[in-house]
């Protein structure tokens, strides 16, 4: 969890053409329930890339309800129903109901509207199969979209692999972390890219030890 709110924020350098291809899949033609996986190791950027679009002002337009449930190794049936159901205000009677009632009210709450569910971080497929009933296809374009690391992907959906960002990418990141306001210093250059190579082209590495820097006084000690 502590990672995932690291990422929450942070801008994307090296995505802009996935992005636009992910964008382009959850608002096309397709009226079926479609499904759209971000895969990819830990620390690329799955749950960054995930949120620039989910918060996208075209995306958030395009569709009548938004819903977001966070996995991980460890899924809780009823939390993630509970995480989906929050886009609707929930009494106490309500979070009191069994899981299968909480499904039967998504499915109900979900009819006839075009909606965006993200399931972050998934691990196990079987808890797709746990959800799926509950979601309907009403042909109007809905979407459901994953991210999960490779081993995980589910076999039905439109994959996405994430890459480990170039030299270029790495140090554009790694300046505009350190440096929001200006460029780096030429005789920071060397040191920077030092650190910077480090990193391995891993975008959670170089945003952390970034961040850290950034809180410190700009020398080369």
């Amino acid at each position: 969890m502590e990672n995932k709110a690291l990422v929450e924020v942070e801008i994307i350098v090296g995505f802009d053409s996935k992005a636009l291809a992910i964008k382009e899949q959850l608002a096309g033609g397709n009226k079926h329930l479609d499904f759209v996986s971000i895969v990819g190791m830990p620390g690329l950027g799955k749950t960054i890339l995930d949120k620039k679009l989910y918060n996208d002002p075209y995306i958030i337009h395009h569709f009548h309800i938004h819903a977001w449930t966070y996995v991980s190794q460890v899924p809780k049936k009823r939390e993630m129903l509970l995480d989906i159901l929050h886009f609707n205000v929930l009494t106490d009677e309500d979070k009191n109901m069994s899981n299968e009632m909480l499904g039967e009210m998504l499915y109900k709450k979900l009819k006839g509207k075009r909606y965006l569910i993200v399931i972050d971080d998934i691990w196990d497929i079987g808890v797709w199969v746990d959800l799926k009933m509950y979601l309907p296809n009403e042909k109007n374009g809905s979407r459901i979209m994953f991210t999960s690391r490779p081993m995980h992907a589910s076999p039905d959906s439109h994959t996405h692999c994430l890459r480990f960002l170039t030299e270029e990418e790495s140090w554009e990141l790694f300046q505009r972390k350190v440096f929001p306001d200006e460029s780096c210093p030429p005789k920071l250059i060397e040191t920077g890219k030092q650190i910077m190579n480090k990193c391995q082209g891993l975008p959670l590495a170089i945003i952390v030890i970034a961040g850290l820097l950034a809180k410190n006084k700009k020398t080369e000690e």
